[in-house]
């Protein structure tokens, strides 16, 4: 199935890099870390979701795309600068929120292309508040993309 189908929404697009090596990282802040020379850039995009929304769930106000628990939710991403290999592997990884928290809900191995692209599909999670992340390895460290918090009805 092609990411690219012929009906549109708006995309919700958020793009970062943190360290997750030597306790650094994004801070209670909520702000990413200063990038780190020699990882790229980390993109994470879910496509066709419904209207956002502004919702506090697990003490975090934020706007959550919504989606429903029908269908599969459609992701794509982009590692920029790409790297010289012909392939590289992403980790898809979401988080519920649970009594207060978010807690791993599940996550995928993705085998992004010589383009610096990858994509695919979550399976469908159970109704609930959740955030996606990418997360890229490299030896230099760990760069994951922003956040990206959605809701299933």
């Amino acid at each position: 199935m092609s990411v690219r189908a012929a009906w549109h929404a708006a995309p919700l697009v958020l793009t970062g890099v943190t360290l997750l090596a030597s306790g650094c990282g994004s801070g209670s802040s909520g702000r990413p870390a200063t990038p780190v020379p020699g990882l790229p850039r980390v993109t994470l995009i879910l496509r066709h979701s419904g209207a956002d929304h502004q919702l506090l769930a697990c003490s975090i106000v934020h706007h959550y795309a919504r989606f429903t628990a029908r269908r599969p939710i459609v992701f794509e991403g982009n590692l920029q600068p790409r790297e010289h290999a012909s392939h590289f592997k992403i980790k898809i990884k979401i988080k519920r929120c649970v009594d207060g928290h978010f807690q791993d809900s599940g996550s995928w191995d993705i085998r992004g292309g010589r383009n610096g692209r990858f994509q695919g599909m979550l399976p469908i999670p159970g109704k609930g508040i959740y955030f996606a992340r990418a997360r890229y390895r490299n030896d230099v460290g760990t760069a994951t993309s922003d956040k990206v918090y959605f809701d299933v009805a």
